[in-house]
């Protein structure tokens, strides 16, 4: 696709924390694959569209307070990040949420002009009584639950099924399997379809190794997700596959700007170091 073809200009990445963990933490069974544990470095990130309709939200970090609850680091503020490079929160019209564990649908308030699309599946779930279960609510921010109500009311919360293309070029795609409404989102750029896979496949390793995430709602949906993005990925459907969580993302492309925004990187296929 040349880029007078598509309304997206960039994909950018931003990083805005960090945990530091053993490999065996993050990854289910890790026993079973026969490797020695390790440090497991998890990034946290959101994602920014520049959209030719204005800039859009990929998720949107975690509440401060959450993540001091489970002694995450937040390096800088999601708000203050787009600052830095020049966004204003009020300015972004949309925000799609790719689900909503706690590190991903995080500071919602802090977008008060935004409309946000979510998988309706998902919503249903973190409203059953099954969420109960400290196996899920661990995941899942009481914030969160809060201020989805408030956009509720206030009309700003867009439901979908199946998938969704909320502006011409962006398609979210309900696949589940880490969570009952997990999303993934395909983006049409100059270069071809880029995947953002979100908490479907949160590390390299997740889908070069199949070692899934230590929550799953779904494992064997999980298992399908994977085959499905590598398949894509190989008929060469997708240019570019970028997992949710992996530091890798931070050094494998190029940052808007080495000096004042490090912290955020081009999702440009041509552009990759």
């Amino acid at each position: 696709m040349s880029e007078s073809h598509s309304p997206v200009r960039r994909v950018i990445a931003i990083e805005f924390g960090l945990r530091e963990s053993l490999k065996s933490e993050v990854h289910m069974s890790y026993q079973l694959y026969g490797q020695p544990d390790g440090e497991q470095h998890t990034t946290y990130y959101f994602w920014l569209i520049e959209h030719e309709q204005g800039p859009i939200l990929v998720d949107t970090g975690f509440y401060p307070e959450g993540g001091e609850r489970r002694k995450r680091q937040m390096n800088r503020h999601p708000v203050a990040a787009l600052e830095t490079l020049g966004v204003d929160a009020k300015d972004i019209r949309l925000v799609i949420m790719t689900h909503l564990h706690w590190d991903h649908a995080g500071n919602l308030l802090d977008f008060p002009n935004a409309e946000f699309v979510l998988a309706k599946s998902e919503r249903e779930f973190w409203n059953s009584d099954l969420a109960k279960n400290k196996l899920f609510s661990a995941y899942f921010d009481p914030e969160a639950g809060r201020d989805l109500d408030i956009l509720e009311s206030e009309g700003r919360l867009r439901y979908f099924s199946g998938v969704a293309e909320p502006v011409p070029g962006v398609r979210v795609l309900e696949v589940g399997g880490h969570s009952p409404g997990q999303s993934i989102v395909e983006i049409d750029t100059r270069d071809g379809v880029l995947l953002l896979t979100s908490d479907a496949v949160h590390f390299n390793d997740t889908l070069e190794k199949r070692m899934p995430f230590c929550s799953m709602t779904d494992l064997p949906t999980g298992f399908e997700v994977f085959d499905m993005i590598e398949s894509r990925l190989e008929s060469g459907t997708y240019v570019d596959v970028v997992t949710g969580h992996d530091p890798v993302v931070a050094t494998k492309y190029p940052p808007v700007d080495a000096e004042r925004a490090p912290f955020a990187v081009v999702l440009s296929p041509k552009e990759a170091a």
